[in-house]
């Protein structure tokens, strides 16, 4: 098991992501953006939910379609199970246990920071794709802009140390899935702790959700 690995099955990251979720305004802008990106909630999908911890990225999608969560550590996975997901805990950076045309829809809400294989799981993704399926990605923003002015005047990114190992742009994540025959199909700014995205454009953003399919499909 590596370093990654254990560090994500603990129980003390378990108990510090509930914490996190037991504010219901934490996520509900990057909610939202999701809902705006599918232009309202779809019904009937197959849906898995990539790196799922407790739901929160899939929670609005839940009652109308068929989810799948996945994710590292089995605690999470205990809790998805009672919203009705099937589950399977694996590592994203490993061969996929899933076959070609799996899903009409895969979520990485807040995963791809974590990841050092960030293009082999975005290859393995499109893979499990069914054709005119999608793929829904939200990451923190770099370029947001307290964290421009806190590089620029404190010399770093953030006060405090996170498990972050991968920083994207709105830039970088089109050219990570360009690099993997994946294509941009349009993106929404969130906030954190608010319900809206606010008035910032996208660049300079707390964060943004992306709405990701194959380079192939028209429509």
């Amino acid at each position: 098991m590596s370093v990654r690995q254990k560090y994500y099955e603990d129980d003390d990251y378990f108990v510090r992501l509930r914490r996190l979720n037991d504010n219901p305004r934490v996520s509900k802008g990057r909610d939202n953006a999701l809902v705006s990106l599918l232009n309202g909630v779809p019904s009937g999908l197959e849906i898995l939910d990539a790196g799922c911890g407790l739901g929160g990225f899939s929670q609005s999608l839940r009652s109308a379609n068929r989810m799948t969560g996945v994710d590292l550590n089995p605690s999470c996975l205990r809790e998805v199970e009672k919203f009705g997901y099937v589950t399977r805990q694996m590592d994203l950076e490993e061969p996929w246990p899933f076959a070609a045309d799996s899903f009409d829809l895969i979520l990485f809400g807040d995963v791809l920071e974590h990841l050092f294989a960030t293009q082999d799981v975005l290859t393995s993704a499109k893979r499990a794709l069914r054709q005119n399926g999608h793929i829904a990605v939200a990451v923190p923003n770099v370029g947001y802009w307290r964290r421009r002015l806190r590089l620029l005047i404190k010399g770093e990114l953030k006060r405090e140390l996170d498990d972050h190992i991968r920083f994207f742009s709105p830039r970088t994540l089109a050219r990570i899935a360009g690099n993997v025959e994946l294509e941009i199909v349009r993106s929404r700014p969130y906030t954190w702790n608010r319900e809206s995205a606010g008035l910032l454009p996208l660049t300079w953003s707390w964060g943004f959700v992306s709405l990701l399919r194959a380079k192939s499909q028209t429509g």
